[in-house]
């Protein structure tokens, strides 16, 4: 849910607000049925808002021009590979930075260090998936 109660806050107060212009209106026959739909929209428009704005937050490309990770690890990136004029291609891929200006891969078969010099944009890697506790204990039984 929320990091602190402020939005919590707000509602309760948009309730009583909302309440309290209802019981003084002569249009409104229900009040707090009203005040508790209009004040349960808002909040419903609220989260949505906030939860995008988290999402877009985590899931943004960040150029490389405006950028680098501040540390070392594995990232995703975007790699742009200029085939011709007329067909260039944009591919995800997983690189590793070096906490320099470095990017690379590492060949696993002969484990030579592969220079990606074509990154254009990276963002960090979401959450592993994680089973539910009745998938885990499936999969170990499969083993």
């Amino acid at each position: 849910m929320f990091k602190n109660n402020m939005p919590y806050q707000h509602a309760i107060r948009r309730l009583a607000k909302i309440y309290d212009e209802a019981l003084h209106s002569d249009r409104i026959e229900k009040p707090l049925a009203y005040a508790l739909y209009h004040t349960w929209k808002w909040y419903d428009q609220h989260e949505k808002k906030r939860k995008l704005n988290e999402t877009q937050m985590t899931d943004r490309w960040i150029p490389v021009s405006e950028g680098l990770p501040k540390t070392i690890g594995v990232y995703r990136v975007t790699r742009y590979y200029p085939n011709n004029v007329m067909n260039p291609r944009y591919i995800v891929d997983a690189c590793c930075f070096d906490g320099s200006n470095t990017w690379y891969n590492d060949n696993r078969i002969n484990h030579e260090r592969a220079y990606a010099d074509n990154v254009i944009a990276w963002q960090e890697n979401p959450e592993p998936y994680k089973p539910q506790e009745s998938e885990g204990e499936r999969w170990q039984e499969k083993k």
